[in-house]
């Protein structure tokens, strides 16, 4: 016999559903109406990046699909008096922007500690982390091969949590 409960958390993006003793958390909304079903491999933690020197009054924004980010939401409140010399829809272009000495850039630590060129600058930005998810249609849950893909990729995110987060640097 299965029991599931549901609760919804963090603005209703996801609820967790409990399954007798399995748990397992779905995503609502994949902005094509598909339900989800997966967990959080790890979290990736963001910090503020910029060229050694570079001013620390010029930023770099987020447009395209970065804009509705977790770290947009940030910059749009504690920034509003920034000067913005640019911006990019891409974390890989934003890194390359703000090696080029043209701001300083919000980015995954991932991204922005294995680039020598750039400086963090600590103490810019509160703790902001987002979760990365293994996941896949609620009807393919339970398939073999898809469910061990899931458990290798949320396995070796765990491995890499530390620098996915940022605390390894």
């Amino acid at each position: 016999m299965r029991f599931a409960s549901s609760t919804t958390c963090e603005g209703d993006d996801h609820a967790s559903l409990v399954f007798g003793r399995r748990r397992r958390t779905w995503l609502w909304n994949d902005h094509r109406g598909n339900e989800l079903a997966g967990e959080v491999g790890a979290k990736m933690g963001f910090d503020v990046y910029a060229l050694p020197g570079c001013d620390t009054n010029t930023w770099l924004g987020l447009s395209g699909a970065l804009d509705n980010s977790v770290v947009a939401g940030w910059m749009n409140k504690q920034l509003q008096g920034g000067v913005f010399v640019g911006a990019a829809d891409s974390f890989m272009t934003l890194r390359e922007l703000a090696a080029a000495g043209i701001g300083q850039a919000v980015l995954p630590c991932v991204l922005g500690d294995s680039d020598s060129r750039l400086e963090r600058r600590r103490g810019r930005l509160p703790d902001l982390a987002i979760d990365i998810w293994v996941a896949s249609h609620v009807d393919l849950v339970d398939v073999p091969r898809i469910r061990a893909v899931r458990q290798v990729l949320v396995e070796a995110l765990a491995q890499d949590a530390d620098r996915l987060s940022g605390v390894s640097a």
